[in-house]
C-alpha cells in the first residue's frame, strides 16, 4: 500500500531582528501564561530544545555537576525523543534564571497556571500567542520549533564541531 506522505513543512531561522520581535511580543503579553512562554522561548532560544523538552518540572532537572577535568559546571537535563533522558552543558545565558529560582526556592521551572493541564495546552497557548500578536503573519512559517532551527544554523555558521553541537542540541543521529 503506497500511502502519500507530504512533506514537512519548512521551517525558517529566525533572525535576530524576529528573535527581538518574539521577545518584546512575551515581555508586553497580558495573560497569564506570560512567564510561561518567556522561560520556554528562552530555554529553546538558547538551550536549542523542542517544546515538550522545555517542559522542565522539578528544578532538579538542572544542576551543578563536576566534569571529568573536575570543573563543576551547570548541566539540564531533558526527555527527548522517545523519552529517552539527555544531559548537557547549561548555556551560560540561562545560569541566571536557575540560580534566582533556587534562591526563591522555586521547586519548579514553570508556575502552575489555572486551566494549564498538559504539553498538548502549551503548543496551543504559542499558537494562540503567536497569531494573537500578529507575529505569525510578520514571520512566515513561524513556529516553536523554529528557534530550535536557528540555534542548530547558528553552530553551523560559528563551524562547531559536529559531535558537540549533537551533544548540546540532544541530537542523536547526523541526518538532521
Amino acid at each position: 500500500m503506497d500511502l502519500h506522505k507530504s512533506p514537512p513543512r519548512e521551517k525558517p531561522e529566525l533572525s535576530g531582528a524576529h528573535l527581538s520581535l518574539i521577545s518584546d511580543a512575551i515581555d508586553r503579553d497580558a495573560s497569564p501564561y506570560r512567564l510561561l512562554l518567556r522561560r520556554s522561548f528562552d530555554l529553546a532560544r538558547f538551550q536549542g530544545c523542542r517544546l515538550n523538552e522545555t517542559w522542565l518540572n522539578p528544578q532538579s532537572d538542572v544542576f551543578e555537576e563536576a566534569d571529568a577535568d573536575g570543573v563543576t559546571r551547570w548541566k539540564i537535563r531533558f526527555r527527548i525523543k522517545r523519552n529517552r533522558t539527555h544531559i548537557a552543558p547549561l548555556h551560560p545565558q540561562l545560569a541566571p534564571l536557575f540560580v534566582r529560582l533556587r534562591t526563591e526556592g522555586a521547586t519548579e521551572t514553570y508556575p502552575r497556571v489555572l486551566g494549564f493541564a498538559d504539553l498538548s495546552k502549551a503548543r496551543r497557548i504559542w499558537s494562540d500567542f503567536f497569531r494573537r500578536t500578529g507575529l505569525r503573519r510578520q514571520i512566515p512559517g513561524l513556529s516553536f520549533h523554529c528557534l530550535r532551527v536557528t540555534l542548530v544554523t547558528q553552530f553551523a555558521r560559528a563551524v562547531v564541531p559536529e559531535n558537540l553541537a549533537m551533544r548540546f542540541i540532544g541530537h542523536a543521529s547526523q541526518t538532521v
